[in-house]
């Protein structure tokens, strides 16, 4: 287990925060939602093989905060089409 602090700064972002900053359509946000369950998925691997099971529950409850922002802001854009 590598004993170095891991920061979720490291963990890429930019293109998931670009999709969501401008107006999308139900194909659009389907996609999206396959970006953020894609990036999770390879989060929480990558986190898995570097934290102690007690700070990997810590970084899996946001990421799981992540994950309903997203679905959330996704259902209330889909609402305004």
């Amino acid at each position: 287990m590598n004993t170095q602090p891991f920061s979720l700064h490291s963990v890429r972002l930019t293109p998931l925060a670009k999709k969501l900053s401008g107006p999308t359509g139900n194909q659009e946000n389907r996609a999206l939602m396959d970006d953020l369950y894609l990036w999770k998925g390879k989060t929480q691997a990558h986190l898995q093989g570097k934290l102690s099971s007690k700070e990997y529950a810590k970084y899996a409850r946001f990421l799981d905060a992540i994950d309903a922002s997203i679905q959330f802001l996704i259902a209330s854009n889909e609402q305004k089409i």
